[in-house]
């Protein structure tokens, strides 16, 4: 019955991943997926205008997008993220088994179908939003392939090649690593000791995260960007104008499935198991600690989902006690059958998706206007500077590749972002750091005030206006416009 419901959530993942490719990030992903097909890892940023060597983060995630593409066009990199997609589902449902009886010591996961079937629900709702083919996509499978192994007790070396490919897929190996230290400081508090056993695990993670480490081109670059940016307090200030970074608004539908995966996990904790023993404080630890790690930032709750799976899925055991076998327990065979050709229906239908859609969706970015500024000359030109919306620039490197010059995206140096945090809130100091930048155009969305401002000074020409998007040049290069 478990490996059926792999299959349906599979295919759910599967096809709620295989829509059109959208997001900001990945256009820049895609762009330096090309780089590294066409001609290798590039040294520095290539993209941004003025920017010099920078560690790329993701490359082995860029590179498989652009060898897909390479291959057989944007429709294999939707696919590549359909089969991810599914490997997600698949593991959800195994990493959501919920806590077992005690056996030398520990807990051990037990198959409850029921229980890892609802637990799932909650988890891949909170994962919906976050399925599309940036490289955080491959972080949470790994996250996924880790807390089966942590939690199953599989020989530590698993986690050897499960960092190793890590680091150099995504950032999220060091939420991993914090996430694993709770869960190893809340298994000591439940058992009262401390399993030595765990250090294998600890030393595995090492092992792998600096193995990684030198297979980038510049040696522990990525192990040690984390550092960088934690220990520099205006790249701290800087990741907090992301709004992923940002707790979820008090409105976000995914804010409040989150709360009810919390509150489902901790229905087992708010008395004695239900499998015996006594009060499982490291449990309750485990489980305030993700909620608090899901409410710091949206960026992280899909993280703090996959460690909630287990705990949900025994919540859901405790709930369900003593109240007679399930519909699913009765006819097993009947159920696992349909959850099996469900799971393939929507896999075959995600796949049919590909084929019969635009293999992208560029509705939000400033397509018109760029071909506007490309007819003339104004755009992906050394010569001209061009200041725009972060993730117009995405879209710019999406389009001119290395030509792009761009002067901002959403991963640029910690200085360039807080200029452009400045400028776009207009905020004190915002008139020096456009002069600073100098810029010849300016292509911006009309929702913000910067080009409102602009257009009423003397130097500035509103050259079009769009429904969306205000470009102006400066007086210096009016007859270009």
């Amino acid at each position: 019955m478990e490996a059926s419901l792999a299959v349906l959530f599979a295919g759910i993942c599967g096809f709620v991943a295989s829509g059109p490719i959208a997001d900001n990030s990945l256009l820049t992903h895609l762009a330096t997926g090309r780089l590294q097909v066409s001609g290798g890892l590039p040294g520095g940023n290539p993209f941004l205008a003025g920017v010099g060597e920078f560690p790329v983060p993701s490359w082995w995630w860029s590179g498989a997008l652009g060898w897909a593409e390479r291959l057989a066009g944007l429709g294999a990199v939707r696919l590549l993220t359909v089969v991810v997609a599914a490997g997600l589902g698949a593991l959800v449902v195994r990493a959501g088994r919920p806590d077992g009886p005690v056996s030398g010591g520990a807990r051990v996961p037990v198959v409850a179908p029921v229980a890892q079937a609802l637990a799932s629900v909650l988890v891949l709702s909170v994962l919906f939003p976050w399925l599309n083919a940036r490289p955080h996509l491959g972080g949470f499978v790994l996250l996924a392939v880790t807390l089966v192994v942590w939690r199953e007790r599989h020989s530590p070396w698993w986690l050897v090649p499960v960092f190793g490919i890590w680091i150099n897929v995504h950032g999220s190996w060091l939420h991993a690593v914090v996430v694993l230290a709770v869960l190893w400081l809340g298994e000591s508090l439940d058992s009262r000791s401390l399993d030595p056993l765990r250090l294998r695990y600890a030393a595995a993670c090492g092992l792998g995260l600096v193995g990684g480490a030198l297979l980038y081109p510049q040696p522990f670059a990525l192990l040690l960007l984390p550092a960088d940016q934690a220990g520099d307090p205006l790249a701290r200030s800087v990741l907090r104008s992301y709004h992923e970074w940002g707790p979820a608004s008090p409105g976000s539908p995914l804010l409040w499935t989150f709360v009810l995966l919390v509150l489902v996990a901790l229905v087992p904790l708010l008395g004695r198991p239900r499998t015996g023993g006594s009060y499982r404080f490291g449990s309750l630890l485990v489980v305030l600690a993700a909620t608090a790690m899901g409410f710091g930032a949206m960026r992280v709750m899909p993280v703090a989902a996959l460690v909630l799976a287990p705990f949900a899925a025994t919540g859901v055991l405790t709930l369900l006690d003593g109240r007679g076998p399930s519909p699913m327990a009765r006819g097993t065979r009947w159920v696992g059958a349909a959850c099996a050709v469900a799971g393939l229906l929507l896999g075959t239908a995600a796949v049919v998706r590909i084929q019969g859609t635009a293999h992208t969706n560029l509705a939000r970015y400033p397509v018109e206007e760029v071909e506007w500024l490309a007819e003339r000359d104004l755009v992906a030109n050394d010569a001209i500077t061009v200041i725009h919306n972060d993730w117009v620039g995405n879209y710019l490197e999406y389009r001119f590749g290395e030509e792009a010059n761009a002067w901002v995206d959403d991963r640029p140096p910690v200085r360039r972002m807080a200029d452009y945090v400045t400028l776009r809130g207009m905020a004190d100091g915002w008139e020096q750091v456009l002069h600073d930048a100098d810029p010849d155009v300016v292509l911006w969305q009309r929702s913000d005030p910067l080009p409102t401002e602009l257009a009423t000074r003397a130097q500035w020409h509103p050259a079009l206006t769009t429904d969306r998007f205000l470009v102006l040049c400066h007086e210096r290069i009016s007859a270009s416009c």
